[in-house]
């Protein structure tokens, strides 16, 4: 899988987890041009560490190149078979270009 820079920000604040899924698609609004992404986080991790890393999630500021992260949130939390924690997170990053 391609990664992309949001992976990679996740993937550094969540040191041992992997991005196993990752969809995105163009989104607008009337000022604002960006993507709406998709991804599942795969994660061997303490149930108290995914709880600090939702909040953290909440209140980080991502450095990405060319883009802003608008909006991002945890909206499922379920385990693989291997009994890893899959976490679905959805963002909003808005193009810093225009």
């Amino acid at each position: 899988m391609k990664s992309c820079a949001l992976s990679k920000a996740l993937v550094a604040l969540a040191p041992g987890a992997v991005v196993t899924r990752r969809t995105e698609c163009d989104w607008c609004s009337a000022g604002s041009v960006g993507k709406r992404v998709v991804l599942d986080l795969q994660w061997d991790a303490a149930g108290r560490d995914v709880q600090a890393f939702t909040v953290l999630l909440s209140e980080h500021e991502f450095a990405l190149p060319d883009q802003c992260v608008d909006d991002i949130i945890v909206v499922r939390q379920a385990s693989a078979r291997d009994g890893t924690t899959v976490l679905t997170i959805e963002a909003l990053l808005l193009d810093d270009d225009l």
